[in-house]
């Protein structure tokens, strides 16, 4: 068994293309508290931290093939979990088919690049082409803007268990598991039916 514990998101990433569980486990540990952090500040709900970690960690392993640098999956993080606080009723990124990563919406990923600050000069022109193209377009980049914009940390009242939820995570992309839409997203979409979230 390699040990991954002292090496680069960078190495890391390349083991997790090559579908390495061991890397896999340990970007999940490195990146927990901040998608934790993330969805805490933005929901105030206990039940929705543990979902939509699950649920977003199970969705970087399944595109790990197509995700390809570092930079991208940090921003892919972002990706999934604020469009899963923004639009509960939609799942921003449906499990692969047989093995089959469904295509990024690149335009929307685009979005989360340019405000993360991580978009390269003929990005961004791809980018303003979209967001010119419908006043929908732009809407979704406001909406994304707002609820990425930067909140501080905070003391968290509970106690998250990280080994339990990566448990979850772990039976659902193993090859003895096929990967199945989990009712998690389900759970997402009525947590956001029973309360509303406003983004200002």
């Amino acid at each position: 068994m390699l040990d991954f514990s002292d090496v680069s998101d960078d190495i890391l990433v390349n083991a997790i293309s090559h579908s390495n569980m061991n890397a896999f486990q340990l970007l999940y540990e490195r990146y927990f508290q901040k998608v934790l952090q993330f969805v805490w500040t933005r929901s105030k709900s206990i039940e929705m931290c543990d979902t939509i970690i699950e649920e977003t960690f199970v969705r970087l392993w399944a595109y790990r093939t197509i995700i390809y640098n570092p930079i991208k999956y940090k921003i892919y993080l972002i990706f999934i979990a604020a469009n899963y606080i923004m639009k509960p009723d939609q799942d921003p990124a449906p499990l692969p088919v047989n093995g089959n990563p469904y295509p990024l919406d690149q335009n929307q990923f685009l979005c989360i690049a340019d405000i993360t600050r991580t978009i390269s000069t003929d990005e961004k022109i791809q980018l303003h082409t979209w967001l010119n193209e419908n006043p929908a377009n732009q809407e979704y980049y406001f909406q994304l803007a707002q609820t990425c914009k930067h909140k501080a940390d905070e003391d968290l009242p509970f106690s998250p268990d990280r080994d339990a939820i990566w448990q979850k995570v772990e039976k659902r992309i193993t090859p003895h598991h096929p990967q199945q839409q989990s009712f998690t997203f389900q759970r997402i979409v009525n947590f956001f039916k029973r309360t509303p979230i406003t983004i200002l």
